[in-house]
């Protein structure tokens, strides 16, 4: 059964790396060393190629040259003019042997030895892999001390098709979370292995290792936890104490160890930003310990662990069973959740950016094995009166988790931070969705049925209105609206609301024509509709048309819009933009009332 398990993961690692999703040969933010990856790895070229930890003047060549994130972000410039990198540099260390190699490549090769060229994507990729594989088998070894080899893999088996491991152990292995992951693995088996026969040896691996995660992400800082409270699980309360105490200098040791990796963090700072401590994310960018978004990390839509992820809601039931079996570990595991979920949604940010799921959970997941594998190794002592309906659920969680990664990573379908409750249920296990319902993401409204008792109320096709430059001139031979500024406050287009309070439905739509499209879809063009009774917003929903229009390309779109039940007595039209330099045009507004055609 180990064999078989490891071959499966082994091959669809390997599989996925290779045909279905590889991201070493790839382009631009397609790439492995891209967006935050980038940031993590900026250490490497900086000391090894261009011998510029200070100023990092390659940043911006290499940033117009390989496009591998929507701005130069991985560093920023400190009040006395050097730059600081936004991440720290545990990750940077880490990899240093598979950077070199990559350099030693490319050196030998006609490639550019410049850090960034695909040399580097595949040794980053790869070396990603294999640290990732390292922990995969870790925590086999983990779960077999206390279960069966049957268990062990079944449990493996479900941590890879079953959660979010699976982009993060493959197509995203360079992100932290696939390292941290591998840390948190190490740090049990080695906490067995000190407990079991105190060495020094085993003392400085464990600093060495909560050294490396907390340099690699400072809320990791947590992971000193495993070695400290695990052991009391392997070996019983009153052994742990004489361990302790008998071996003072062993432990002091890891601290000492641990502290010393975690001061080339500061070192760093204080050469090159001249403090011992430099708050490296930007203003908006930080914890707010106060308001903690629990809730919505665990069961939004938009991004919540439990919706996403809803296999490992087996890890939280699966609890009071690892409790029969462990009580001092099942007690760690749900304290150290508890910890690592306030931890992880008090961050403002709570669902950390373009990721597949809640990435910030995957390295806790070398810790909640152990409950799921208690909760089946109940399952498996009972009958298939148990057993029947606990493969269905936990087989739909697999498929679930499988639609979720096709869904995000092959058809597009599912995007990574601004999905919607009505979006979600209207694509839910579809392979393909309508072009129109993506308007969805912005609103909670949409008319799939004929319309009938439709009444035109306005068209404009802008004439007269000011002649405004535009980039690429106007919609065909005739003036348009030109999308160049942020207007939220002045209405560009403003009717009564006369005969249309007795309708259900308000269409506002147009021909909309791009030469720029925005990477960012916040900070792309807008429309608003929005109702009032004597200045005071009754409603509002927006469209955003650059979801839809390409460069170069125009296309006419729509919002409708529920017409509310309570008084109004105007309706107002907006268009704004955060990005200026990407302007869009409109022509041929026109707004319609209709009711729907049961």
């Amino acid at each position: 059964m180990k064999r078989i398990t490891i071959a499966i993961t082994v091959l669809t690692v390997i599989g996925i790396s290779l045909i279905w999703k590889p991201k070493w040969n790839k382009e631009n933010v397609n790439a492995t060393i891209s967006f935050d990856v980038s940031g993590y790895y900026i250490y490497l070229p900086a000391v090894f190629i261009y011998h510029d930890l200070s100023k990092v003047e390659f940043k911006q060549d290499i940033h117009e040259k390989y496009n591998n994130s929507s701005h130069p972000y991985q560093t920023f410039t400190h009040t006395n003019g050097n730059e600081i990198a936004k991440y720290s540099s545990g990750w940077a260390i880490q990899m240093t042997p598979f950077f070199l190699m990559g350099h030693g490549v490319a050196l030998i090769t006609n490639y550019p030895a410049d850090g960034y060229s695909e040399p580097y994507q595949a040794a980053i990729h790869w070396g990603s892999l294999i640290i990732g594989l390292l922990g995969f088998l870790l925590a086999w070894k983990n779960l077999r001390y206390w279960f069966s080899e049957r268990i062990s893999s079944i449990v493996l088996l479900l941590l890879l098709f079953g959660t979010n491991y699976l982009n993060y152990i493959t197509m995203d292995a360079a992100m932290p979370h696939n390292l941290i992951f591998f840390h948190y693995s190490l740090l049990i088996y080695l906490s067995r292995k000190f407990y079991e026969n105190p060495r020094f040896k085993w003392a400085i691996l464990i600093g060495v290792s909560v050294g490396l995660c907390a340099l690699t992400r400072p809320t990791e800082i947590i992971a000193g936890l495993i070695p400290v409270f695990f052991g009391i699980g392997f070996i019983g309360f009153k052994a742990w104490k004489n361990i302790l105490r008998e071996n003072g200098l062993k432990v002091l040791s890891a601290i000492i160890v641990c502290i010393l990796i975690g001061a080339i963090q500061f070192l760093y700072w204080k050469s090159i930003g001249g403090e011992w401590f430099i708050y490296s994310y930007e203003a908006d960018q930080g914890f707010d310990w106060g308001n903690a978004q629990i809730w919505r990390g665990l069961f939004s839509y938009k991004k919540g662990w439990l919706v996403y992820t809803p296999l490992m809601i087996l890890s939280i039931l699966g609890i009071p069973f690892l409790w029969i079996k462990n009580r001092s570990v099942s007690i760690f595991i749900f304290l150290f959740l508890l910890l690592t979920i306030y931890i992880a949604f008090s961050w403002k940010c709570w669902w950390y950016g373009g990721s597949l799921g809640q990435r910030v959970m995957v390295p806790s997941y070398a810790l909640l094995i152990f409950s799921i594998a208690a909760l089946l190794d109940f399952i498996r002592s009972k009958n298939w009166f148990f057993k029947i309906p606990f493969i269905a659920i936990t087989g739909f969680f697999v498929y679930h988790n499988l639609w979720v990664h096709l869904s995000m990573q092959h058809t597009g379908i599912l995007f990574s931070d601004e999905v919607t409750p009505a979006y979600f249920k209207s694509i839910y296990l579809k392979n393909t969705v309508p072009d129109d319902l993506v308007k969805l993401l912005d609103t909670d409204e949409y008319c799939n049925t004929k319309r009938k008792d439709i009444e035109v109320h306005l068209k404009e096709d802008f004439e007269n209105f000011p002649k405004e430059e535009c980039l690429g001139g106007t919609l065909g031979e005739n003036n348009s609206y030109c999308i160049t500024a942020f207007e939220m406050i002045k209405p560009v287009i403003s009717i009564k609301a006369d005969n249309i309070n007795d309708k259900q439905w308000l269409r506002a739509g147009a021909t909309f024509g791009s030469t720029n499209a925005v990477w960012n879809i916040w900070r792309g063009a807008s429309m608003d509709v929005g109702f009032y009774c004597q200045g005071k917003e009754i409603k509002r929903r927006s469209l955003r048309m650059v979801r839809y229009i390409k460069h170069w390309e125009e296309k006419e779109l729509y919002l409708d819009v529920g017409i509310p039940k309570e008084d109004f007595d105007n309706i107002r039209i907006y268009f704004y933009t955060k990005s200026p330099e990407s302007p869009v045009r409109v022509d041929d507004f026109y707004i319609e009332s209709f009711n729907e055609k049961k």
